[in-house]
Formats: structure tokens, C-alpha cells, sequence
């Protein structure tokens, strides 16, 4: 065996001291300084390389909020020797209330006399709620922000309707005629210039409007716009000769189609017959109930009963769309009208029988044609606007054509009138020198019948046997007309009717037409 000399043993102490300390300085070459500041103080560690800020905040017991900020962030990767700064965050909500100040529209009118004034609505301040975030760090509040606004009451603008001067001279009148302006009921009688507001809720939304057969009571539809969906509109009525009686809520609602008076007035009562829908959120909007209903009213407007004179039902192929109705003159029994056929219901026998069915013309998705019907003044002869036969349903790429008949409800022959009349033509009936037997047919024809779906209008005339056709407003090379419904004079030869949203006034022994308003905002009219 060896032994170690001196220099050996010297050495081998030397070489086991250096191995020591290198191991030694290694250890340390591992580990960083971290300091962290938190919760008003500072903890100070010495940790692995490679430690993350989270382990380094939980190694020190500290918890971290949703809303706390560290520097740095959580998941940096600590490799040097570093200081971490936990803030301490929280947040406060605050709710106020404040004023939504309204806002003043004024309406020029040429329905008020020059300078006159009328307050359609008042003006309402609104009211909201408003959520307030407050943020604290470390205690100390850092800033203010809006987190949430709700209205409570929406502000209600004040409108002020002002008169005008009429830009046209006045025309003298027979009886009264009514009609919507900017959502608005007026009456005029005796010349244009006399005009008196009957309703100024401005929210009557023309699908019914109709005078009854003496003129003493308005039935209007209003539409129900604060109701998010339940219900479409609803049903009123209002005296033409009281002004001290208020408008009478009917009670009815959804009334979209059909809402008319009966022809033949009591003494005991007033009629009102109306076939409703039930409202969706799909379109068109609603879902048509295809029924038909009958309400009486005491001569002072009292609602008295409502008889079923036909219940819900499918009503045929476009039920989904709905069923038009009209009183015959002599009110014994009713017209319909839909998109697959024309009748007639008889209110002792009720059931739809069917007189002619129809080539249905749909518009779109949401939108199918109806034909349009007009009873001839002896309630026998239907005049009917009729989709061209044919065994395909048609669409605005293939509309086809569209003629007028007149229709024997006896015997349901049809004899053609007037071919070409295009998609809109409301046929009515206009007795000439209050002789029944002498009747001219009103309507509206097609400007350009090869542009159907673009086209505007004449305002023409014929015989009920489809002869001395003639059109008669506007003159030659002048824009045509909006399709509304034209209204004959019940007391002479004239025509009401609607041309860029005024009141117009054909006379048919002058010819010539003459302009009744002038606000532009005109939608519906009658006349009695």
C-alpha cells in the first residue's frame, strides 16, 4: 500500500476545498432576490430561477383578486432578481336618477287657418337610471365611469301644430268629408279652407277610417305603438256633431283587414262589422283570424253586444294573410274577398260559398294580392278586380294580367269590363243624379300596364256595361297617381281623391281638378 507524501496529501486537500466551493457557488447561482410590495408592506424572498410571479405571490402567502393588478403580470417568468407590486383593487356601483329633458317639433299645417296654433301633444321630461362604477386602488378612488343607462320613462316631445296660408284657392263643398294628415282626423264642409281637427293623437294608422252611412260618427283605427308587439291597433269611434262627446274606445283590437259600417242604420242602433288577426313577430306581423264579427251601438255610441257571425277558421290556401269582407247596399249579407277566391256569406246561413276562385299572386315572402270587390247599388252585381286565369301562382317576375268583371251573384256569370287594369284598381260605384239605375264605375288604371310593379295611376271612369271607358285625371304628360282608394261624391258627379299625399277634387262637369290640402301627409279620406 502507498502512502500519500507531504506534496500528495497537500494537494489532494487543496483539490477537495475547490470542489466544495464550486459546488457551493453553483447552489447560489440558482437563486434570485424577489421583493414584493403588497398590503403596505414588502416581504422579501429568495427563490429558483425560472419562478413564476403567481408562485412567487403564493410562496409569500399572498392572494390575488379578479380585478387586482401585479407588475409583473402573473405568468412572467422571474430569472433576475425583481420587485412585484400587488395593487389592491375593488369597485363600487352608485345609482342616480336623472332627467331626459324633451325636445318641441312644430308642424306647419294648411289644415289651421294662418297663424293659429294647436298643442298636438304636450311636452313630457322622461326620467333614467343611470349605474355609476367606482374604482378604488389600494384604497385611494381612481377614476368614475357610466356602467349601465336605463330609461324609466321616455321624454315626450311637445309638438305644436301651426297654421299656414293655403298656397290654393278654396273650393266649395257638399256635405263632409274626413281625412288622416300626419296621423291626424280632420273634418272640412263647406269650403276646403274650413277645416276642424276631430282626432289629434297622431297615431291612426289609415286601415280604417269610414264615415258612417249619416255622418254623425267616425270609426278610425289607431295604431298601438307602445305595446312592444301585443297588439297591432284598435278600434275608435268618434261624433262628428258633438264636440263635447269623447272618442269611444270600441274595445276591439287587431283589426288589420276589415272594419266597416252597416249601410242600413235603425233608429235603435248602429252596426260594425270587423274581422281581426292575432299579432306575430314574423312577417307580415300577424296571423289572420278570417272571422267575422257584428257589433251594435246604441244611437249615443253605447256598446251594446257583438255577434259571431263566423268564427275562427283557416280561410282557404293564404289564410295566413287574411279575408277582406264588404256589406252589400242592402245589408242583407256580405262579399269576401282572399287571395284563392271571391263569395259571399250569408249572416243567417254563415259560411263562406264561393262564387269564383282566384289565380293567387304573390308579392314576396310576406305579401299576397288580394282582388278588389264593389257591390253594385242594387246588391246583386259584384264588380270584381280579377288576377288572369290560369293554373300556376304568380309572382312579381310573372305577374300576369289583371282585368275588371261584373259578376252575377245570382246566377255567377262574369262578363269582362275593362281588361289591363293593372295591380291596383279599387272599383267603386258613383250614382249619377241620385238615380240608381244610373251609375258610373270609378277606378284606377295602370300609367304604363307593361311596368306593373312600378307603374302609377289614372283616376278613369266607365259604364257598368264596360262602354264610354275615359280617363280622367291627371292630364296628359303629368306624373300619375299613388294607389288609395278615389271616393265619389254621394251628391253630384265628383271625384275625392289622393295625389302626392293632398287632397284632390275632380268635377266631372268641368273637368278639371282642384287641390283640397296642401300638407302633403294626407292617407286615407271619406265622404258623406
Amino acid at each position: 500500500m502507498k502512502h500519500l507524501t507531504g506534496n500528495n496529501l497537500v494537494l489532494l486537500i487543496l483539490g477537495m476545498i475547490l470542489l466544495f466551493s464550486g459546488s457551493c457557488s453553483s447552489t447560489d447561482s440558482q437563486q434570485i432576490s424577489v421583493s414584493i410590495q403588497a398590503d403596505n408592506q414588502t416581504i422579501t424572498l429568495s427563490l429558483p430561477r425560472g419562478t413564476t410571479v403567481r408562485e412567487a405571490l403564493e410562496k409569500a402567502e399572498f392572494s390575488t383578486g379578479a380585478l387586482d393588478q401585479v407588475d409583473p403580470p402573473l405568468f412572467s417568468v422571474l430569472n433576475v432578481d425583481t420587485t412585484i407590486t400587488l395593487s389592491r383593487v375593488r369597485e363600487e356601483f352608485e345609482i342616480e336618477t336623472a332627467i331626459l329633458p324633451f325636445t318641441r317639433q312644430n308642424i306647419h299645417s294648411e289644415s289651421l287657418p294662418a297663424g293659429d296654433k294647436i298643442m298636438l301633444q304636450p311636452g313630457e321630461n322622461g326620467l333614467e337610471e343611470i349605474t355609476i362604477r367606482i374604482l378604488f386602488i389600494d384604497g385611494v378612488e381612481t377614476s368614475q365611469t357610466i356602467a349601465n343607462r336605463v330609461t324609466l320613462t321616455p321624454p315626450r316631445t311637445e309638438i305644436l301644430m301651426v297654421g299656414v296660408q293655403p298656397s290654393y284657392l278654396p273650393v266649395q263643398l257638399e256635405g263632409m268629408i274626413v281625412y288622416i294628415d300626419a296621423g291626424n282626423a280632420w273634418m272640412m264642409h263647406g269650403t276646403s279652407h274650413t277645416k276642424q281637427p276631430l282626432v289629434l293623437t297622431g297615431d291612426l294608422d289609415s286601415r280604417i277610417f269610414e264615415l258612417s252611412p249619416d255622418g254623425k260618427w267616425l270609426l278610425y283605427s289607431r295604431a298601438d305603438e307602445h305595446q312592444e308587439g301585443e297588439e297591432i291597433n284598435s278600434l275608435w269611434i268618434i261624433s262628428t256633431d258633438n264636440s263635447d262627446l269623447e272618442p269611444i274606445d270600441l274595445k276591439i283590437s287587431n283589426v288589420v283587414h276589415f272594419a266597416s259600417w252597416s249601410p242600413k242604420p235603425t233608429r235603435d242602433n248602429y252596426q260594425i262589422a270587423y274581422s281581426t288577426v292575432e299579432p306575430r313577430s314574423s312577417s307580415p306581423g300577424w296571423q289572420a283570424n278570417n272571422d267575422l264579427r257584428i257589433l251594435s251601438l246604441s244611437p249615443g255610441g253605447r256598446l251594446l253586444q257583438t255577434e259571431i257571425v263566423l268564427e275562427e277558421n283557416p280561410g282557404g290556401q293564404y289564410g295566413w294573410w287574411g279575408t277582406f269582407f264588404s256589406w252589400s247596399p242592402d245589408a242583407s249579407r256580405f262579399a269576401f274577398t282572399r287571395a284563392d277566391a271571391i263569395g259571399l256569406v250569408d249572416p243567417g246561413n254563415p259560411s263562406f260559398e264561393t262564387l269564383l276562385e282566384v289565380v293567387p299572386f304573390e308579392v314576396g315572402n310576406d305579401y299576397v294580392w288580394t282582388p278588389d270587390i264593389a257591390w253594385g247599388p242594387e246588391s246583386q252585381i259584384l264588380y270584381v278586380h280579377i288576377h288572369s286565369e290560369g293554373n300556376q301562382a304568380y309572382t312579381t317576375q310573372n305577374p300576369g294580367s289583371f282585368s275588371l268583371l261584373a259578376l252575377d251573384t245570382t246566377s255567377r256569370s262574369g262578363q269582362v269590363l275593362l281588361e289591363q287594369t293593372g295591380i291596383f284598381a279599387y272599383p267603386t260605384i258613383s250614382i249619377r243624379d241620385h238615380e240608381i239605375t244610373d251609375t258610373w264605375l270609378i277606378l284606377l288604371t295602370p300609367v304604363n300596364a307593361a311596368q306593373l310593379m312600378n307603374t302609377r295611376y289614372n283616376l278613369a271612369r266607365l259604364d257598368t256595361d264596360g262602354s264610354n271607358f275615359s280617363s280622367l285625371f291627371p292630364p296628359d304628360n303629368t306624373i300619375g297617381l299613388e294607389p288609395y282608394p278615389p271616393i265619389p261624391s254621394p251628391y253630384d258627379e265628383a271625384i275625392l281623391f289622393i295625389h302626392n299625399q293632398d287632397l284632390w277634387l275632380y268635377n266631372t262637369t268641368d273637368e278639371d281638378a282642384s287641390q283640397l290640402t296642401g300638407s302633403g301627409q294626407v292617407t286615407a279620406c271619406d265622404w258623406k
